[in-house]
């Protein structure tokens, strides 16, 4: 059923919201449905998924609140952690990630390597850190997000652009990832066998139809776009610190924005047999 626009002219701050003007926002501007989509979705893809919890964030040191936290185990011996992040934009407001092709130092996934074994059910060798240089999800010459803007038309009929809200989301995405790195460093199997490796992702998800993408080389000339896509890799090289003993470093090379389409196929792609986790499986093993 297609919801009827409600006019807004003359509207003031102070005025009244009705049952209209809910059922307009719960339409087109909730992230709510974008949230149970993606937490119904990880959990048909055999993950084990958690909706709405909350992680305290590194930086300000507060209790904030999470869309999905996701996690399985798609390997003998690894595993792979998503921060999923929703955001309900439109068509007439959407995304355009500004791509180039990537460098050989921004080919990189990092790994958490926790133990394989326990002591009285608690982990008594310490985690650590695997880097893979050039063999990664993110192959050097691939093109990749360097810039993002949202880009729609102003109250005088002419194109301009914001990140602010959208920038907001994917922040979220990698604070809630701090927490996921934690859970990675105690991962173990059961019975105890050889060490575990886990790789940690934030996800953007936004709608079908609302992210676009230009490639440009290295000197700035538009090659090819824009396009629709539905998932594109922005780099972000975001480094988090764990409070552990000893401290881990664990950097976030790039953020993984995907439509409701892209996301399907992102955990596909993490399913037992799926080409990213026989690809980290091949790197680590």
């Amino acid at each position: 059923m297609t919801q009827k626009p409600v006019k807004h002219e003359g509207r003031r701050p102070t005025d009244v919201i009705t049952k209209e003007h809910l059922e307009e926002f719960i339409a087109t501007q909730d992230d709510f449905t974008l949230e149970l989509f993606a937490y119904s979705h990880a959990r048909s893809a055999g993950f084990n998924a958690t909706h709405a919890g909350t992680y305290i964030d590194p930086q300000s040191g507060k209790a904030r609140q999470f869309d999905v936290q996701a996690n399985r185990k798609c390997g003998e011996n690894l595993h792979v952690f998503m921060a999923i992040e929703c955001k309900s934009l439109s068509p007439s407001f959407p995304l355009l990630i500004s791509q180039i092709p990537r460098i050989q130092a921004e080919s990189y996934q990092d790994i958490v390597k926790s133990a394989g074994h326990s002591r009285n059910s608690v982990v008594w060798e310490e985690a650590s850190k695997l880097r893979l240089q050039g063999i990664s999800l993110y192959p050097a010459n691939d093109y990749v997000g360097k810039a993002i803007s949202q880009v729609g038309f102003n109250g005088e009929g002419k194109l301009h652009s914001k990140d602010s809200e959208v920038h907001e989301k994917w922040g979220q995405a990698i604070a809630s990832c701090n927490q996921l790195i934690t859970k990675a460093m105690s991962v173990i199997s059961f019975p105890p066998t050889a060490a575990q490796f886990s790789a940690v992702l934030p996800v953007l998800v936004v709608p079908d139809g609302t992210l676009w993408v230009a490639n440009y080389s290295e000197d700035g000339k538009l090659m090819q776009g824009p396009m629709q896509r539905d998932e594109a890799q922005y780099f972000i090289s975001s480094i988090q610190s764990v409070n552990a003993t000893p401290p881990l470093e664990y950097t976030l090379s790039h953020l993984h924005i995907v439509t409701t389409t892209g996301f399907s196929h992102l955990l596909e792609r993490f399913s037992k047999d799926g080409d990213d986790a026989v690809q980290l499986s091949n790197a680590v093993y």
